[in-house]
């Protein structure tokens, strides 16, 4: 008897219609990183240091202290360590751990969308988050991105389950998720202060168990203060690293800024930051103008607004309610980004607002009230699925100019130097670290240009370095930009300027 309970519980959980969509959904997210999987692209970016704290700890057997910001990240650099003691650092090994953060934010991000507003919801929101090339994009790429996001909609998984069941158990995971995400990254102080004014929108008569978060966070905090306390005396080590990170110069300022000022609430720095798009009106929109504008999330965004448009009187009161807590909070955490802390707005720092818009969409295409009402919004999430999975197989990689260097650096052993951005971009080539640094004398140099190597070796009035071109490729595919294996016939070149990070946050 107790079989056939089973037996008939096992038919009605997991019959084959409703595992067939989830199954879909996670088919269609595997392919669309393996039909590019992008990984590790370097160049002096912020996956280096990651990389770079990363050695240090299994080298050392043990999490090192760190010595700038971007090393204090411990859920960054933890996973790809691990990975690298277990399994040797390859390209393949230190994706292993963002990959895993970012099926994670994929699960939580479909999770919170069936336990809010339905399962068909949540699975046509990962579909369109799996193909965000925002995100995508970047999961087999070191960085606090996904771990961030990741850890929000974790601690928002758990604020929904303590809510539902009135637990004060997942009101304490909450908390302790959300000060996980600060550990990840700062600015999720403002995810936790938007939480927190969602929290006055509840009912009073439920809502008083979530503020078991608190603790929650707390702990979280003060364990990685005793942490550094041990280490170093400073309970606030990490947080002086933090802030002084401000002071780092940064390729995507002009030359010459002055980073010694605070950025908060700084239109200076508003202003000078490089458009991601090139777009350049005014410094109170550019931002805007340029996410909305940008591949990697700019479709997204826009198509929430149009099917925002689409369906505003067509949704239940209900999902209009949950909209505006999860959509208002979303869009207030972005205004501070840009114009409170003044980051520099690049599409990959605001996928809390994609992961909302994506939501915004399947509510659309799926929960309307009518199958009328969901028809436009269906086919304009089709069509916005269709065009981000040909932009995330489109991204550029650096696989294959790895494989070129490689085959040169065997081709010409002890011929050849290299300069310190280069190696940076090739750093997970074991035999690119052999090489002679820039002034060796060595007759040949492996260098990466912006442009091409014919234009970089072109002569210039005044300049008495005579350099040829032994052969060259495209430094990633879909991407400008070519390594060269270059001939110095006089004094060596001067080292090449680029690969200065990216980003400062």
């Amino acid at each position: 008897m107790a079989t056939a309970a089973i037996d008939q519980w096992r038919a009605k959980k997991f019959t084959a219609p409703r595992l067939l969509g989830p199954v879909l959904v996670a088919m269609f997210a595997i392919g669309c990183v393996a039909i590019n999987p992008i990984g590790f692209i370097g160049g002096g970016s912020d996956e280096n240091h990651y990389l770079d704290a990363a050695r240090c700890w299994v080298s050392n057997g043990q999490p090192c202290l760190p010595h700038n910001h971007w090393a204090s990240r411990w859920p960054v650099v933890a996973p790809i360590a691990t990975s690298i003691a277990l399994f040797g650092e390859s390209r393949f090994t230190i994706a292993i751990g963002p990959l895993l953060w970012w099926a994670s934010a994929l699960f939580l991000a479909g999770f919170l969308g069936w336990r809010w507003f339905g399962r068909a919801v949540g699975l046509a929101c990962t579909l369109i988050l799996a193909s965000l090339p925002a995100l995508t994009g970047t999961a087999m790429t070191a960085s606090a991105d996904i771990p961030e996001l990741a850890f929000q909609l974790g601690a928002l998984a758990a604020a929904t389950l303590a809510y539902e069941r009135d637990s004060r158990r997942w009101a304490l995971v909450a908390g302790a998720l959300a000060g996980f995400a600060l550990q990840a990254r700062d600015t999720s102080f403002l995810f936790a202060g938007a939480a927190a004014l969602v929290w006055f929108t509840l009912p009073r008569s439920r809502r008083s168990v979530l503020l078991w978060a608190v603790p929650g966070l707390l702990a979280a905090a003060i364990a990685e203060m005793a942490v550094y306390v041990g280490a170093t005396g400073d309970a606030l080590y990490r947080y002086r690293l933090a802030l002084g990170h401000v002071a780092i110069p940064s390729a995507e300022l002009p030359r010459g800024f002055d980073t010694n000022q605070s950025p908060l609430f700084n239109p200076a720095y508003i202003a000078a930051w490089n458009r991601e798009q090139g777009i350049q009106v005014h410094w109170i929109v550019d931002p805007w103008l340029n996410l909305l504008a940008s591949p990697r999330i700019g479709w997204t965004l826009f198509m929430a607004i149009i099917v925002l448009l689409l369906t505003r009187s067509a949704l239940l009161p209900r999902q209009r309610l949950a909209l505006f807590r999860v959509g208002m909070p979303a869009l207030l955490v972005a205004l501070l980004l840009v114009y409170g802390l003044a980051i520099d707005p690049k599409s990959r720092m605001f996928l809390g607002l994609a992961t909302t818009a994506a939501m915004i969409i399947a509510v659309g295409a799926v929960g309307a009230r009518k199958d009328e009402d969901r028809r436009l919004p269906a086919v304009a999430m089709a069509l916005l699925v269709l065009v981000q999975s040909h932009t995330v197989i489109s991204l550029p990689s650096t696989r294959e100019a790895e494989s070129r260097a490689r085959v040169w650096i065997e081709a010409h052993p002890n011929e050849i130097e290299i300069d310190d951005v280069t190696l940076s971009s090739l750093t997970l080539i074991p035999e690119a670290h052999r090489l002679a640094g820039p002034g060796s004398g060595r007759p040949l140099r492996l260098a990466t240009v912006a442009t091409t190597c014919a234009d970089y070796v072109r002569p210039r009035p005044g300049v008495s370095i005579r350099v040829a071109v032994v052969d060259s490729a495209a430094a990633s595919n879909g991407g400008a930009g070519e390594i060269c294996l270059l001939r110095i016939r006089a004094r060596p070149l001067t080292g090449t300027r680029a690969g200065a990070r990216s980003s400062r946050v």
